[in-house]
């Protein structure tokens, strides 16, 4: 699976090419210092011989490279993560509609996940060819000091290698678990939160806190395996370090009392032998982690795969005619609107009404192409299909106030004269919120009413201009007379309107063009206002 983006791969390489030289070094080091004591020991008058200088600056340069090495991985680690977080946000942004499963998911990859991929699947790829050339490296060393030495210790090392296969299934599938464990706890925490008020007035909080409670305590058993595994393995490594230590020292000194081996061969042997047990002992643990995080790895893989995917295509034109021939909607594999042929012409003025629950808003998302669930059938604006128009604007009953500045939730992000936006805020007096939060400090939303957030919502769909105005029950939060006078200015404008009602104002209806009415997702009946007196 490669994880690996083009921004990065300059310093994946990087990392990697001076890991690996500094292995190599690492094993130059004992074989240098092992020569230096057989120099010695032979020659006691001549310590500062070509072995003794060689021994020491091929020291400095092991400390060079470890020193670089440790700060390139760090900062590799830190450039992948913010790649991770750019992706997963970008994915994000690239739905039209919410979804609590989703940012649920996206806040543990974010938080957790892209750390651990980062350090144990993509640093760790890194460590572990580190720890191969290392091993190949001691290896390589070993037989030039001795064979059957060699071979003692490269079959134990081995041993530490396979034993974390044997755990390897059980761990990956706990990982998952983890993973999946901290998805459901996110999701019901941001759901609880969110309807704190709710819980406060049922006196609830209790009940739903100790339904956290379980999702906490699941994740903590998921750890607790997973740190059983990590012990077991540990121990394990640990145990056949010491024995491989005293077969070593057992053995070396067998072959000297034979005059097979030097006493500084001995000790190079050693030093090896302990640069080669790290890398084995670390590459049995490496190679458990990648494993263990590799089904982590492959989600936050998805996530740019996913965003790489072809957007739909984008249209400036103006709209002319909206058409839905045979249009069908489900969602959750339940039917919501069925079999709709309907036709909306440009500048004209549709309303529709229906019980709730009869598909009115589903239907304008639908349109608008922000519904979370399949559409079929036929919908074409302007004749084309499977097009994004910007000059269409929904304003849905739940509106959304951003962290941001009042000029931002109106403008969003496009740039617009000052005048055209006070006339806006005249128009909806909103004034007093301008007055209270300014035009450039962040707006919270639990300071704002629903009639406040409605009408900010309403305000950035006047200012982009749009050729078609979706009205979600708009003016739910507003006062009789404010409602009235915002929807008579909305039904004078040039712009088509397709608005959802539940409580039709009689004044206002023969402003309308057509009336649609919908009941179990069916049209019921579509007639002039004029007919319906």
């Amino acid at each position: 699976m490669k994880i690996i983006h083009k921004k990065i791969k300059f310093w994946y390489g990087l990392t990697l090419s001076v890991t690996v030289l500094w292995s190599i070094v690492s094993v130059l080091v004992p074989i240098t210092s092992g020569e230096f004591i057989n120099q010695f020991l032979a020659n006691t008058q001549n310590i500062f011989g070509g072995y003794f200088w060689l021994f020491v600056v091929s020291s400095l340069f092991q400390i060079l490279l470890s020193t670089l090495s440790t700060f390139l991985s760090l900062d590799l680690v830190k450039r992948i993560k913010n790649f991770f977080r750019q992706t997963v946000i970008a994915k994000l942004f690239t739905q039209r509609h919410y979804q609590d499963e989703a940012l649920s998911a996206a806040i543990t990859d974010i938080n957790v996940n892209s750390q651990v991929v980062a350090e144990q699947y993509v640093k760790g790829e890194i460590d572990i060819i580190n720890c191969l050339v290392m091993i190949v490296a001691s290896a390589v060393g070993l037989l030039t000091i001795n064979l059957a030495l060699s071979a003692v210790i490269i079959v134990i090392s081995l041993l530490i290698v396979l034993f974390p296969k044997v755990l390897a299934q059980k761990s990956q599938a706990n990982r998952e678990q983890q993973a999946e464990s901290q998805d459901q706890l996110n999701k019901r925490l941001t759901a609880f939160i969110k309807g704190i008020e709710t819980l406060a007035n049922f006196r609830a909080q209790k009940y739903y806190q100790q339904m956290l409670g379980r999702d906490n305590q699941n994740i903590f058993q998921t750890e607790g395996r997973g740190n059983n595994f990590r012990t077991i393995t540990y121990g394990v490594n640990a145990f056949l370090q010491v024995v491989k230590t005293l077969i070593i020292i057992g053995f070396g000194a067998y072959l000297i009392s034979l005059q097979r081996l030097t006493m500084g061969g001995l000790l190079a042997a050693i030093q090896i032998a302990a640069t080669l047990g790290a890398p084995m002992e670390v590459l049995s643990m490496l190679l458990y982690y990648r494993r263990e995080v590799t089904p982590i790895a492959q989600r936050i893989n998805a996530y740019a795969k996913d965003a790489a995917t072809t957007p739909m295509p984008v249209s400036a034109a103006r709209i002319k005619q909206i058409e839905l021939e045979h249009y069908m909607y489900t969602f959750a594999q339940q039917p919501i609107l069925k079999d709709l042929s309907l036709t909306f012409e440009r500048g004209k003025k549709y309303l529709l009404v229906g019980k709730s629950g009869s598909g009115k808003s589903t239907l304008l998302r639908g349109i608008a192409g922000t519904g979370a669930g399949a559409a079929s059938g036929v919908l074409k604006i302007n004749g084309l299909t499977n097009h994004f128009f910007q000059q269409m604007k929904l304003v849905t009953q739940t509106p959304a106030v951003f962290p941001a500045s009042l000029e931002d939730n109106l403008w969003m992000g496009q740039k617009g004269q000052p005048e055209k936006m006070q006339e806006v805020l005249n128009l909806l007096e909103l004034n007093h919120v301008a007055e209270r939060f300014g035009t450039s400090e962040y707006l919270i939303a639990d300071n704002l009413s629903g009639g406040e957030k409605q009408r900010i919502a309403l305000g950035r769909a006047l200012l982009a201009n749009p050729d078609v105005l979706l009205l979600d029950e708009f003016s739910a939060a507003l006062d009789p007379q404010l409602s009235i006078k915002l929807e008579k200015y909305l039904l004078r404008s040039s712009a088509m309107v397709i608005s959802v009602t539940h409580h039709v104002q009689k004044e206002l209806l023969p402003l309308y063009d057509e009336v649609i009415e919908l009941d179990a997702g069916e049209v019921v009946s579509v007639s002039t206002p004029q007919s319906l007196k």
